[in-house]
């Protein structure tokens, strides 16, 4: 599990001893499901702000008409990840 994964896990609520999930508390019922719910909204947000950032490079990356497909592409992209994971 690499950094991000192990902080976005935390950030859901997730108790780990070393690399192992050993409990998933989000500071209501403790129950797991929540936080995985939270972990899973936390790691599509994380795919937005990639995608987003990625659009937002894309002017600097291309020739102007490449740069608008790819900033539209990623556009699209962090789009369909937002409605992909919508409760």
């Amino acid at each position: 599990m690499n950094a991000l994964t192990k902080d976005l896990a935390l950030k859901a609520g997730f108790k780990f001893f070393g690399n192992t999930i050993v409990a998933a508390d989000n500071g209501s019922s403790g129950d797991a499901t929540k936080c995985l719910d939270e972990f899973t909204k936390l790691v599509a947000d994380e795919c937005i702000r990639i995608c987003n950032d990625r659009a937002a490079s894309a002017e600097f990356s291309y020739t102007p008409a490449k740069a608008l497909v790819a900033r539209r592409t990623a556009e699209g992209c962090a789009k369909l990840i937002e409605v992909t994971f919508e409760a």
